[in-house]
């Protein structure tokens, strides 16, 4: 198989008509570079602007409330204050799935493949999920601005910015830990919330077999009491529910005796993980499974590991080791597209065009993007659990998710037929199309079917749903 073939599917998500691609170790880690550099497509709004419309929100029902506990309230006067917040959450809600469509036009739409990869392959490690509506707010300035401003950088610098940003402070229910013996904490008889503590230990860094006691958990959540976020969404550490006293993690101490710790205190406990020998040998497993196959080559995964304990976590240095490594180019087909590999390889080799990426109809259901991804069962931002989603095949090879894929082929190939969705330079036969789709990844019987297709479309839709196309 040609090397650029390999290159474009197996660390990108497959080929797009009239773009050139990378043919070899060199060029993909250029695409990380030129990916780093450039402005995402869906970050479309400040993180204050946002923070902003939901404090008027939040502003409002605090008057509404007030209105509602008067036996004599304004009937008309509520009217009008429950419209303005309908209409801040609306505007809320409509920005979030703007940027939810456009993270999806983000990977269509790029050239460079395998940044966007790995923006995906991070995200989904320090995975958050919508599940609050103040996550509309969150949730696309983290996507941007903790993971792809990072993608190119340390992993210090990432998992400090992911560990703390507002988003993930909200859904692990960090916002709710109160050091027992601080003054808020005193005063309500609130105590610690140990989710974030536990997800960045046995997730974010060392691995459920990384080495830390139950004791060292307890720590953590203690030095994290009093982290959440102020009206600006900008993370702090809040004194008056903080624990005081020094916290040992791992056999280091942080923060000062009889005082509460700051924020300072806090990014040098994740310094310190993100360094962990630990730390090293279970991220460098994740990556390696993610881009050579479920059970990666021990050796492979070495390679990253020693790149990663040579450089103290340098993710370009883990990269070049990851795509100098013979294995990632050997063992092509071993991994399995997870539905948004799929739907955007799919979008990709369809030639969808700009226009047509930057004007969705503003509603979940979006028959090319968001719908797309809940009815292949990986609706975007929604990950079940904070593991976020499988990265093995058997999770995704089952008959209800191959029936949504072998649909949702269906559907395409009609569109394409149509030349509903096509755009420049995607071939108006499905043969071309799947020479163009695949290369020389496809193989003879899929050839052999694509072309004794009864229809076009049923052409078309037999490349979209061929083992090749949905493995990497």
């Amino acid at each position: 198989m040609r090397r650029d073939t390999i290159a474009a599917i197996r660390f990108g998500y497959g080929f797009r008509p009239n773009e050139t691609p990378p043919d070899g170790p060199e060029a993909l880690l250029s695409q990380v570079q030129r990916g780093a550099a450039a402005e995402p497509r869906f970050a479309v709004e400040s993180q204050a602007d946002r923070a902003s419309l939901l404090e008027s929100a939040r502003t409002i029902e605090k008057r509404l409330k007030k209105l509602d506990a008067n036996p004599e309230r304004d009937e008309d006067a509520r009217a009008e204050l429950e419209e303005v917040r309908q209409k801040r959450i609306k505007a809320l809600k409509t920005a979030y799935f703007e940027d939810a469509h456009r993270r999806i036009a983000q990977a269509v739409l790029s050239p460079n493949g395998f940044y966007e990869r790995l923006a995906t392959f991070w995200t989904n490690h320090f995975n958050v999920s919508q599940r609050e509506r103040v996550q509309f707010a969150q949730i696309p300035h983290f996507a941007d601005r903790a993971i792809r401003a990072n993608v190119a950088g340390s992993f210090t610098d990432m998992l400090t910015a992911a560990a703390t940003h507002p988003a993930m402070l909200v859904y692990l229910t960090q916002i709710r830990s109160i050091g027992p013996n601080s003054p808020v904490g005193k005063k309500r008889g609130r105590g610690l919330n140990e989710n974030l503590a536990r997800e960045v230990m046995e997730l974010h860094t060392l691995g459920v077999d990384g080495g830390y006691t139950q004791q060292d958990v307890t720590e953590l959540a203690r030095l994290l009491t009093g982290l959440s976020y102020n009206k600006k969404m900008t993370p702090a550490v809040f004194p008056r529910r903080a624990e005081p006293g020094v916290k040992t993690v791992l056999g280091r101490r942080y923060g000062t005796r009889g005082r509460p710790h700051d924020i300072a205190d806090i990014r040098r406990a994740l310094a310190d993980l993100a360094v962990e020998p630990a730390t090293a040998a279970h991220v460098s497993q994740k990556i390696a499974r993610h881009f050579i196959s479920d059970d990666p080559p021990p050796e492979a995964v070495g390679a990253l590991e020693t790149a990663w304990r040579r450089s103290d976590g340098d993710l370009g240095a883990v990269y070049r080791a990851l795509v100098e490594h013979a294995a990632p180019w050997e063992r092509f087909g071993d991994k399995v597209k997870t539905p948004f590999d799929f739907l955007i390889s799919a979008l990709r080799a369809a030639g969808v065009r700009e226009k047509q990426m930057q004007k969705p109809k503003l509603k979940p259901r979006n028959a090319i993007t968001l719908g797309s991804l809940g009815l292949l069962g990986q609706p975007l931002w929604r990950a079940p659990a904070p593991d976020g989603w499988p990265d093995l095949a058997d999770e995704w090879i089952t008959p209800q998710g191959l029936g949504a894929r072998l649909d949702w082929s269906g559907r395409a190939g009609r569109r394409l037929a149509q030349r509903a969705f096509a755009g420049p330079g995607v071939p108006t036969d499905p043969r071309g199309f799947l020479d163009s789709a695949l290369a020389d990844a496809a193989r003879p019987v899929t050839r052999q079917l694509v072309a004794g297709a009864a229809e076009r479309w049923e052409g078309f839709a037999l490349v979209l749903a061929s083992p090749e196309f949905n493995r990497r």
